[in-house]
C-alpha cells in the first residue's frame, strides 16, 4: 500500500493493485483477501475491493452468508431488497443472506470497500473466478450449488459492461 505524500493526499491510502495478492474478477474490479475463512475456522472472511466508476454487481442473493459492506473511499449505491441507499466513507450496511441485492459505483472516483462475509467461504469464489481467468471463463453453473450465490438479474442502469 502506498500513502499519499503531499497535503492534498493527507489521509488517502491507495493500494498498489499490481502487487501480489490483488486479483481481478472483471475489468475495473480488483480485490484482495485480507482475512481468509481458512484463518478463522470458517467464521468470517474479510475482502478489500476496488471498483472503478460504473462498475458493479449483478442483482444476486447469497444463500450461505451475510455480507457487511464498509465504505473506505468513494460512494457505493446499493439496492437491498428493493430499497436504494448511498453509502459514503465510514458508513456501512449489512446485506442479509436470502435478500436480493445489487451495487454500483456511480461516483467519478474508485470505490474502495471492505466486505465482511459471515460465515466465511465466499472469498473462495472470488479467488476461483480470478485464478480461472475472470467471469467470462468461470463455470457459472457452480455459483448456486458450490457457493450459494444465485444470480437474479442484471446490473443497475449505468453499469459498464
Amino acid at each position: 500500500m502506498t500513502i499519499g505524500k503531499n497535503a492534498g493526499d493527507a489521509g488517502s491510502a491507495q493500494p498498489n493493485t499490481l502487487a501480489p495478492g490483488w486479483y481481478q474478477v472483471e475489468p475495473g474490479m480488483v480485490f484482495k483477501v485480507i482475512v481468509s475463512s481458512k484463518e478463522t475456522g470458517g467464521a468470517y472472511a474479510i475482502v478489500e475491493s476496488i471498483a472503478e466508476p460504473g462498475i458493479g454487481s449483478i442483482t444476486h442473493r447469497h444463500h450461505y452468508e451475510d455480507e457487511h459492506f464498509f465504505v473506505l473511499e468513494g460512494t457505493a449505491h446499493i439496492v437491498i431488497d428493493g430499497k436504494p441507499i448511498d453509502l459514503y466513507p465510514g458508513q456501512s450496511a449489512t446485506l442479509p443472506r436470502e435478500v436480493p441485492q445489487v451495487w454500483i459505483n456511480r461516483s467519478d472516483k474508485p470505490l474502495r470497500v471492505l466486505a465482511i462475509f459471515s460465515p466465511g467461504g465466499f472469498e473462495q469464489l472470488a479467488l476461483e473466478i480470478a485464478e480461472g481467468g475472470g467471469l467470462e471463463r468461470f463455470d457459472h453453473s457452480l455459483l448456486r450449488p458450490k457457493y450459494g450465490l444465485e444470480a437474479l438479474g442484471p446490473k443497475l442502469d449505468g453499469a459498464r459492461e
